[in-house]
């Protein structure tokens, strides 16, 4: 088993890449400032056994380049490849590739997102339902938003690129648009089974 995709979503100085990595050694190289520290650190949060799981993130854990973090999403995910049959590796795999019945079991993903609550997803959608929306009325409600009405969010399985910005507005939603999308229908393939949710407070 060895890692061989990161991505990385408004982290850090990281506001949207995607890294791929091939089997044996791979060599991070950048100047000071690059982000490389960052990069390992969002490793870590996924992988390292010694960071909390009921990690706590901050505004200066957002990309400075999103200008407003209000509503935005940090999303990292890591892709394993050659994964063997231990239960840990199997509990990230099941990719579906190709038809919905077809099923890569030797990659898997394991990702975590910080993310608003539930409740204020559910705001976003209906003030994009509003036919009345204006800029003022999102901006109303994301000058409310805290860290407080956050939540951590670890997932494996899933399929959700969200390098892809397509894919980051159709579950994230756009901004400039007011369009955001009903967090009660969250497609499964996206978030899988398996989801566990940890209180920032």
């Amino acid at each position: 088993m060895y890692i061989s995709k990161l991505s990385i979503r408004n982290y850090r100085n990281f506001k949207n890449v995607l890294l791929k990595f091939e089997k044996g050694v791979n060599t991070i190289i950048g100047e000071n400032g690059s982000g490389k520290t960052n990069l390992f650190h969002a490793l870590r949060i996924l992988i390292d056994e010694s960071m909390p799981r009921n990690i706590r993130f901050y505004e200066s854990d957002f990309c400075r380049a999103l200008g407003s973090w209000y509503g935005h999403w940090i999303v990292i995910q890591i892709e394993f490849a050659e994964l063997d049959s231990s239960e840990e590796a199997q509990a990230i795999a099941m990719h579906k590739v190709g038809s919905a019945d077809e099923l890569d079991k030797t990659t898997g993903t394991y990702t975590i997102y910080f993310r608003p609550r539930l409740d204020i997803r559910r705001s976003l959608f209906e003030l994009s339902e509003d036919p009345t929306k204006t800029t003022d009325k999102l901006e109303e409600i994301l000058g409310k938003i805290s860290l407080n009405d956050y939540e951590v969010v670890y997932t494996g399985r899933g399929n959700g690129n969200f390098s892809n910005e397509a894919t980051y507005e159709e579950f994230v939603g756009n901004f400039d648009e007011i369009m955001f999308p009903n967090p009660d229908e969250e497609q499964t393939d996206i978030w899988n089974k398996n989801v566990w949710y940890y209180n920032t407070k």
